[in-house]
């Protein structure tokens, strides 16, 4: 009886081990595969090597203004020890480009905001490369051109999302913050005051605050198609980057934001943000926000504007 129970408990045992492994599979995700999903733990990451031509103090804006990206600990990222991929699938498949790879494959990132260390996960289950075999902390990771290990519990794929709008796709809507952009470039050519006026007399429309423009990081398009069609051109476009800027809220020093995707080619979702020093040398357009559906915005003839200065 004894006997029977055991090899009953073994049998039992051996079904429920299957369904454990099944729940740790990592999985692919975002529109172009930059981000993965851990089932097991339900948060979802960016691909680390995605950070990987910025520096810390680049990411750390990120990761602090992100309206829900964040810095991983180390204990999170050790966590993913172990994971493997769902389908059986090469991990570099889901955990995006290696930091190094051949024998083994290796990703590197900075983690908890550290401006030097950085975590290792690796894999050497050689020739399948399927599962997570190793994870390590990395001193000295800023020297060594690391990515970055962002965790998010929510789906960026379902919530960060800018629609193109307006009769001529003038505006952007923020589906997340329910608020309303004026192109940046709608203002390329003119001065603060120029702007000033403008929003005298359309009263929708009000200065974006910093936190309010660098909270547009980690947005993307509804479609899989880059930024340019929705927010319009910006300032230094090419098939790598493009970067908008701008003046805002703040009319001292620094005068200006800059936000930018360089996730190329599809330059679909904003990836960096930094502040920039005597703006109108570099032919700003403006943040520029509403809080409500605008109205029609008063056509106004910039010459006359101009001779109002």
């Amino acid at each position: 009886m004894k006997l029977r129970c055991r090899i009953l408990c073994l049998l039992t045992l051996l079904l429920i081990l299957p369904a454990l492994s099944a729940q740790a599979d990592l999985v692919n995700h975002g529109p172009h595969g930059e981000f993965f999903f851990d089932e097991d733990t339900g948060l979802y990451w960016f691909d680390p090597a995605v950070f990987a031509d910025q520096i810390q103090v680049t990411i750390d804006l990120f990761a602090t203004h992100s309206t829900f990206w964040s810095w991983a600990g180390s204990a999170q990222v050790d966590a993913l020890n172990g994971r493997s991929s769902a389908g059986g699938v090469h991990l570099e498949e889901i955990l995006g480009t290696p930091y190094l790879s051949g024998g083994v494959y290796r990703w590197l990132g900075l983690y908890d905001g550290s401006s030097t260390e950085g975590w290792i996960l690796q894999s050497d289950d050689s020739p399948a490369f399927t599962t997570i075999t190793q994870s390590s902390h990395q001193g000295g990771a800023a020297s060594l051109y690391p990515g970055a290990w962002l965790v998010s519990n929510s789906d960026p794929a379902g919530l960060a999302v800018l629609f193109d709008v307006g009769d001529g796709g003038e505006y952007f809507y923020d589906s997340l913050t329910g608020l309303y952009w004026c192109d940046p470039v709608t203002f390329v050519g003119m001065t603060r005051p120029e702007i000033e006026t403008w929003l005298g007399t359309n009263s929708d429309w009000r200065w974006a605050a910093l936190a309010e423009v660098f909270a547009l990081q980690g947005k993307m398009t509804y479609w899989p198609g880059p930024l340019t069609d929705v927010m319009g051109d910006g300032q230094m476009q090419n098939p790598s980057v493009a970067r908008w800027i701008g003046y805002y809220a703040e009319s001292g020093s620094p005068d200006g934001l800059i936000l930018q995707t360089d996730f190329a080619p599809s330059l679909h979702f904003i990836n960096a943000a930094s502040t920039q020093g005597n703006v109108g040398s570099w032919s700003p357009g403006a943040w520029i926000v509403s809080d409500v559906c605008p109205t029609p915005t008063v056509d106004i003839n910039w010459s006359r504007v101009k001779t109002l200065y």
